[in-house]
């Protein structure tokens, strides 16, 4: 079995058994350094609640999430549904869903994990985002250095 690996580094493959020689050699190159993957991730939960709240929308209707000043810590999340896009979104698709994310906000969510869970007080988005460094306690507001 042959498995492909990836990191910032390059790209490597592990072999669990034994293959054939082969005559020719691939040389893989690294991704540069500057070359930004975006990456977001929503748990089944958020893309459960995120459908149903889009189905009630007009049919043509994206999902944004956007970065905002303010809050208890510095920073908070908007999760809203648009029409349009502007100048300078950018729309990736999440699990099947249209994200659109302004360029600002992108430098503030790589690798934001959003999942939705209901608890007494009612329902609501959870944000898990390893670049913020303090968060409120109503988990929707946070600061990064």
């Amino acid at each position: 079995m042959l498995s492909c690996h990836s990191s910032y580094k390059g790209f490597w493959f592990t072999i669990n058994r034994p293959l054939p020689p082969i005559r020719e050699q691939y040389q893989v190159f690294p991704v540069p350094r500057s070359l930004k993957v975006f990456m977001i991730d929503l748990s089944p939960a958020a893309i459960s609640e995120i459908e149903r709240l889009k189905s009630k929308q007009p049919h043509d209707t994206l999902f944004r999430l956007t970065v905002k000043a303010g809050g208890c810590s510095g920073w908070f999340y908007d999760l809203s549904f648009d029409t349009r896009t502007k100048v300078g979104d950018q729309v990736f698709h999440v699990h099947g869903i249209q994200a659109v994310i302004d360029a600002e906000s992108l430098n503030y969510i790589q690798g934001l994990r959003v999942d939705y869970s209901e608890d007494l007080m009612g329902g609501g988005f959870r944000f898990h985002n390893p670049q913020s460094i303090t968060t409120c306690s109503c988990g929707n507001s946070f600061a990064i250095s």
